[in-house]
């Protein structure tokens, strides 16, 4: 939700407890307010927003969906096989778990004795737009396979 307009005041319950009111509007007048209990009401109006933007924000971060990236392997013949879906947060992320998997497949093949070549992993997107292809070639010089 992107943020067009944000308000805070200061609200007294009837059993006396102060609460920061921070009201969140975006560009289509959707409106979220977040209440949080003052225990500190010298606070100035963009500390009281930071926080209550912080505390909306991670309680909607497990309801945000993240993008879905299909992973192809080689078939041996030329296709592809093994197609297998995962979500990352951006292509970046998506792009170095590829790179991880292809550096996996190549230890293993040249652990079997062989020599491989062509490509290892392609990555697309969610409308089928390939993202990235990496090869055996781009990660024969690297040393160790770099975790996520």
């Amino acid at each position: 939700m992107p943020i067009f307009q944000a308000e805070c005041y200061v609200v007294v319950t009837p059993d006396s407890d102060a609460r920061h009111i921070t009201r969140f509007k975006d560009e289509n007048g959707t409106i979220i307010e977040v209440s949080v209990i003052a225990s500190d009401v010298t606070l100035e109006n963009h500390e009281v927003i930071s926080r209550a933007a912080s505390l909306m924000n991670r309680a909607a971060s497990p309801y945000v969906s993240r993008p879905i990236f299909s992973f192809a392997y080689p078939d041996g013949k030329g296709g592809e096989c093994a197609i297998l879906e995962s979500e990352f947060p951006t292509p970046e992320a998506a792009r170095a778990e590829a790179l991880r998997s292809a550096k996996d497949l190549y230890d293993e093949a040249v652990e079997a004795g062989q020599q491989p070549s062509g490509w290892a992993v392609k990555v697309r997107d969610n409308d089928g737009k390939q993202i990235c292809e990496i090869s055996f070639d781009d990660v024969k010089g690297m040393a160790v396979a770099s975790p996520l």
